[in-house]
C-alpha cells in the first residue's frame, strides 16, 4: 500500500507489470533450479503487490452501488486464471513446451502494461498528487 500511495495505483500497476515481465523472462530462460527459484520469488512478489493494488484501484474507480460486485468479480477472475493456468500446466507438463507456459506470464504482462496507459489514475490519487 505504501508503494501505491507513493506512485499512484496506475503507476504501481505499471511497475508491477514490469516485474512480471522480468520474472516471466527469467523463468522462461532458466536452465537450472536456482534460476527457477529466483524467478518464482520475483513473480511471487509481483503477485502480492498486484493482489494489493488492483482491489484498491477498482474500489476507488467503481461507483458505490457496484463496488462490491466489481471486487467480487476481481477475486472470481483471479481464481479462474489460477484454474486456467493449472489446466494449461497439466496439458504442457509432459512436453518441452512447458517453457511456453512460463512465457505466457510475460506476454500477458506486456499486454497489461500497454493497456495501463489507457486507463485513468484513480480519483483519490489525482486529489493527492
Amino acid at each position: 500500500a505504501q508503494m501505491a500511495d507513493r506512485y499512484g495505483r496506475r503507476g504501481t500497476s505499471k511497475i508491477v507489470a514490469c516485474i512480471f515481465i522480468i520474472a516471466g523472462c527469467i523463468l522462461m530462460i532458466s536452465n537450472n533450479v536456482a534460476f527457477l527459484v529466483i524467478g518464482r520469488l520475483i513473480i511471487g512478489f509481483a503477485c502480492g503487490a498486484s493482489t494489493a493494488v488492483v482491489p484498491l484501484y477498482l474500489g476507488e474507480i467503481a461507483p458505490p452501488s457496484r463496488r462490491g460486485g466489481i471486487g467480487t468479480l476481481n477475486q472470481m477472475l483471479i481464481n479462474v486464471g489460477i484454474l486456467a493456468s493449472q489446466l494449461a500446466g497439466i496439458a504442457l507438463a509432459k512436453t518441452f513446451v512447458w517453457r511456453f507456459l512460463l512465457f505466457i506470464a510475460a506476454a500477458v504482462s506486456i499486454f497489461q502494461l500497454v493497456l495501463l496507459y489507457l486507463i485513468p489514475e484513480s480519483p483519490r490519487c489525482v486529489l493527492i498528487f
